[in-house]
């Protein structure tokens, strides 16, 4: 009896063994990347607004007072990282994965893609996003992306 119970483990171990297999040439053939479900736009929605929530807490965290907030010069830059480019496209509006590394998105256009990011300053002034345009990068390969600008 004990001969039938090894032997069974070691069929379901070997046919467990096969799945990785096929798994692992599966992942090998679609480049490297195991197959994934692609996401409902209920689910891109939910991720791009977490990522969109931590980029503009970060820019807020960057405004604080300086000498070149008066003449709305003072230079701000976040970095951030989304490693799914449709989940980038639906933060900023795209309709659709960036297909782009660098551009320059009208300050009006990036506050309608991440709302209006404003920071109080001491008790009577508000700082916000300043200038013609934002510089935004996306490298799609990495996920990494970063936005840069002016404030005051």
């Amino acid at each position: 009896e004990g001969d039938q119970d090894a032997a069974d483990v070691a069929l379901k171990l070997a046919g467990y063994v096969k799945q990785l297999e096929a798994a692992l040439a599966e992942a090998k053939s679609s480049g490297g990347a195991a197959a994934a479900q692609p996401k409902t736009q209920a689910e891109l929605e939910s991720a791009a607004e977490k990522v969109r929530k931590a980029a503009v807490s970060g820019i807020r965290k960057q405004m604080t007072w300086k000498p070149t907030c008066k003449s709305n010069t003072a230079k701000w830059s976040y970095d951030g990282l989304c490693a799914d480019p449709e989940i980038f496209g639906v933060m900023m509006g795209l309709g659709g994965p960036p297909t782009w590394k660098v551009k320059k998105f009208s300050v009006e256009n990036f506050q309608n893609a991440l709302g209006h990011i404003e920071a109080s300053v001491r008790f009577y002034d508000n700082l916000s996003i300043t200038g013609t345009d934002v510089n935004v990068r996306y490298n799609a390969e990495s996920g990494e992306f970063k936005f840069s600008g002016t404030y005051g």
